[in-house]
């Protein structure tokens, strides 16, 4: 196919004739050998400005077009309607922005001709590039599947839902809600988060038009936009989720206990478990792993205890075929240094937690029931705050951290001691590089936590700071802003970490990234 390039200008009013002669840049260009024409028009948009350029492509059988107008983000699908209903591929169509480009952004008249004749120029170049497209339709699955059973993934399904799609929202964890159920208030307002769960989670389990999969892997993805084929592997919950109540019978005559994932090492669990109080769904797991029955002994406590008979030792394994036109990826985030290893700087060091862990101690559903004790069983009397950990490692700041840390001096302040009398408050002193305070609720909050007591040094970076132990106490060097080296003692250290993708994200990625070969 020959080329036939028609050029048109449109003055837009003023915003462009009053700045560049549009007379002379059309005169210029009639001396482009690539293009056929050139014709002006006050205004391209306006509905005779729309029937000047499809009487011109009809009349002139332009095959290829550039517009020297606005941006084409105002009026380039407009445009190629037109064209299109002239006879021409829509697709052959270029669009020169010497509006926001030029004449809005400089008053130099010479400059703004001579960058609106290059740009054009430019545009007529790269328009005979274009390729003939086609539109195609193809069948699409509306249904939505969710991976991830987080507070993000939660949201993401229900608004699916609202919009008439059939959700199926899976999960790795025996439970949805992620990490919002291990936090009792949430910075800056200092908001009960199982509180702000809760009637999420309803809405979650009385949806007809979600699926929920629990407990389930994702194993494979297969296919494309608008046409997925998910492969999933569904672990045996060994436990029927129509009967069991969450009573807690099966539980108590457990007989092995275990570290609980969800008290990061400050607490255990037993190997048959209800994950959090009021989960969805609200039904107890078997650890296999921890399991006596699956380690070759012949325990049958918890199904004896159980009032519902609800026990399914036999339940296998399933793999489920799940097809949907669209994949939300939720899978949210872990915390550094939260790892069940050594590798963690001061990990090893008595009375040294990370905010995750802290977290637990003031959670009424916590190790200790909300009080915050050392492990001596005793209220700290003064505790240190290290902001930024993991930062340089990470290579990033998460950008939460040191809100989520002010809340040390607010949550350590509001627990009671074992006699009659409140226990006194400890000292917070924080020690932070950059303090990140987002917007006039951080502030706030900020405000809020010096107003109770605590105070803020500004140091070098968490690579200064030095932790050794002594006795009961912890001495803690640092290099102070002004680069004096200085030390605090503390019985209880709490590191502010900064947040990872969670366990998986990379292996979804991977899947994901594979349909798009």
């Amino acid at each position: 196919m020959k080329e036939k390039i028609g050029l048109f200008i449109c003055r837009c009013g003023e915003n462009i004739a009053g700045v560049v002669d549009v007379d002379e840049l059309a005169q210029r260009l009639r001396q482009d050998a690539e293009v056929a024409f050139v014709a002006e028009h006050a205004l391209l948009c306006a509905p005779d400005g729309k029937a000047f350029l499809a009487e011109q492509v009809k009349e002139s059988g332009a095959t290829h077009v550039v517009i020297a107008a606005c941006s084409p983000k105002d009026h380039e699908a407009e445009f190629q309607r037109v064209v299109e209903g002239a006879g021409m591929n829509k697709f052959l169509l270029q669009m020169a922005n010497i509006r926001e480009h030029c004449t809005w952004v400089t008053r130099n008249a010479d400059a703004a001709f001579d960058k609106s004749l290059a740009m054009i120029k430019a545009a007529v170049r790269r328009v005979r590039l274009h390729e003939l497209l086609e539109e195609k339709e193809v069948d699409c699955n509306p249904d939505v599947l969710v991976i991830g059973g987080g507070i993000a993934g939660i949201e993401a399904a229900l608004l699916a839902a609202e919009a008439g799609r059939q959700v199926t929202l899976v999960d790795t964890d025996p439970s949805v809600g992620g990490m919002a159920p291990l936090i009792e208030e949430v910075a800056p307002n200092m908001e009960c988060a199982p509180c702000m769960l809760s009637p999420r989670l309803d809405e979650l389990n009385e949806s007809e038009q979600i699926t929920l999969l629990t407990n389930t892997d994702v194993t494979e993805i297969l296919g494309y936009l608008g046409n997925f084929e998910v492969t999933v592997e569904k672990r045996a919950r060994l436990v029927d989720e129509e009967t069991c109540i969450g009573c807690d019978e099966c539980i108590n005559a457990c007989p092995v206990s275990v570290p609980d994932e969800r008290q990061f090492g400050l607490g255990d669990r037993k190997a048959i478990h209800v994950p959090y109080p009021g989960c969805v769904p609200n039904c107890a797991v078997i650890d296999r792993t921890a399991c006596l029955r699956f380690n070759g002994e012949e325990c049958t406590a918890c199904a004896e205890a159980c009032p519902m008979e609800s026990l399914l030792f036999e339940q296998a394994d399933e793999k489920q075929k799940i097809s949907a036109g669209a994949i939300i990826l939720a899978t949210g985030h872990g915390v550094y240094g939260s790892a069940p290893d050594n590798s963690f700087q001061w990990k090893s060091i008595r009375g040294v937690y990370i905010m995750t862990q802290f977290e637990r101690l003031t959670s009424n559903f916590g190790p200790t029931g909300g009080k915050v004790l050392k492990a001596d069983g005793t209220p700290p009397r003064h505790i240190a705050v290290v902001h930024c950990v993991g930062r340089q490692e990470l290579g990033y700041c998460s950008g939460v951290c040191c809100q989520t840390a002010m809340k040390v001096g607010l949550l350590a302040g509001d627990h009671d001691g074992e006699g009659d009398d409140k226990t006194p408050a400890p000292r917070v002193t924080h020690l932070h590089t950059d303090l990140l305070v987002a917007g006039w609720l951080g502030q706030s909050l900020y405000q809020r936590t010096v107003n109770h007591g605590s105070a803020f040094v500004h140091i070098k970076g968490p690579e200064t700071v030095k932790i050794e132990q002594s006795g009961e106490e912890m001495v803690l060097q640092y290099r102070h802003v002004d680069g004096t080296a200085q030390t605090l003692a503390a019985d209880m250290v709490v590191l502010a970490t900064g947040l990872v993708p969670s366990a998986g994200t990379r292996k979804m990625a991977g899947m994901l990234e594979l349909t798009q070969d």
